[in-house]
Formats: structure tokens, sequence, C-alpha cells
């Protein structure tokens, strides 16, 4: 719910910070300024503030990027959550006994970020933190997720930047989620996710990824299922 007199320069610093922190190289203050359709001096101000507070750090080139300030946030929201340590024995065990890709994200605004996403023979070291961040539209746990929001919150989220399938055609596929009661998107033409939210966290899901016929999705998703309560109830004795 949008405040009666929202902070704008909290929302355009916080706007700077995911669009520095989520390029895949240094960006200037005027890239950033040209990216989120700000003033070039505002951009200035706002990274140099975010730079003094290290949350972002600027390099020989007076470039920005993500600062040691935080690593250190993202840590602490980690900790604080507990969502990643009541997760891990259940995600790692799903890893072992599926041979699909095995993901935790978690929904902000109309992206996706994976805490967890690992292939059944990948490392835990990679399995945690180490995917890019993705349009909540074009990922299966992504769709999962906005699915928990109602028409009306979807069509504000996506009102100034809307989905390459439009809105419309995003209600209705969020429409047949709710009534099926998980996600089953096609993100490649080989690949698929078969997805579920977390009852225990609102804006989490889990899901696992690959050639996932229609027909299987009966046994994968009873134990996808079995998964999210065992994450829910190891949550709730954190």
């Amino acid at each position: 719910m949008l405040p009666k007199q929202p902070n704008q320069s909290l929302i355009e610093g916080i706007r700077c910070l995911q669009g520095v922190v989520s390029a895949n190289s240094p960006l200037g203050a005027s890239e950033v300024a040209r990216s989120l359709e700000i003033e070039l001096t505002k951009a200035h101000r706002l990274l140099r503030t975010l730079a003094h507070m290290g949350l972002l750090r600027q390099n020989a080139d007076r470039k920005f990027s993500a600062g040691p300030g935080l690593s250190v946030l993202a840590a602490q929201a980690m900790q604080g959550s507990h969502l990643l340590q009541a997760a891990l024995p259940a995600l790692e065990s799903l890893r072992r006994e599926t041979p699909y890709i095995v993901a935790m994200g978690v929904l902000w605004l109309r992206s996706v970020t994976f805490v967890y996403h690992a292939r059944h023979k990948s490392s835990l070291e990679k399995a945690i933190g180490g995917h890019d961040l993705l349009p909540a539209t074009n990922s299966g746990l992504g769709m999962a997720l906005l699915s928990q929001h109602s028409d009306e919150a979807v069509s504000a989220l996506y009102a100034t930047e809307p989905p390459a399938q439009g809105i419309p055609a995003l209600l209705e596929s969020l429409q047949e989620i709710r009534r099926e009661g998980y996600a089953y998107i096609t993100t490649s033409p080989t690949t698929v996710t078969l997805a579920i939210p977390l009852s225990s966290h609102k804006d989490a899901a889990i899901g696992v990824s690959g050639g996932i016929s229609r027909e299987e999705i009966p046994p994968i998703l009873d134990r996808l299922r079995v998964a999210a309560e065992e994450i829910s109830s190891q949550a709730h004795s954190t």
C-alpha cells in the first residue's frame, strides 16, 4: 500500500542502488540517470551519498559498483529473515533426490532474486546467491509469487512498465495459476518450471526446472509440497 506521503528521495536512492548492483559492470552517474529517468545532478548526489555510506564504491573512472556495506546488509537481512537457514535442509534433500534444477526465489517489485539455485550435482557454494536477477514474468517462481497478489495490485505494479505479453494476458495466466495451485511455466524450448509459494514466507517460492511433462506434475508437485511444509516447520521452530 502506498503511504500518504512517500519519501521520493528515498525511493530514488534505492532505485539507484538496485540499478548499480544489478548491472554487469560499474555504472557512471549519467548511465544511472538515463536508465532511471532522473536528473543527472540528482543521480550524482544519490550515488555519492550511497558511496559515502559504503553501500557503493566509486572507481578511478568515477563509476559505481557494489560496496562492502551492501554485503553486510545482505548478510544481516538473510540472518534476520531466517529463510535460507530454514530452507537449506529441505532444498538440499530435494536437489539430491531429483534430476532437476532446484530453486528458491524472493519477489521484490517486478523482479525475482534466487537465494538458492542448484543443479543436481552442483556445489552448495554455487547454489547460494549465484544466479542473476530475473523479471518476475520470465520466471516460474516469479509467476507463482505474483499470483499471490490481487489483479488490482498486479495491474498497479505493471502500470508504468507493462510486461511483454501485456497486462491482460499476464492476469489471465495468474488466474490459471491460482486455480491450479501451482505455476507451470515454459522458460525455454526444452525447460519448464514447476513452482509453488511458501506459506511461511509471503514473498518466497520454491520450484524445480527441467524437462517436466504435464504427466509428471503430480508426483513432483507432491514432493515440492513436502519440501514447503518442511521449510515452514523449520521456520516456525527457528
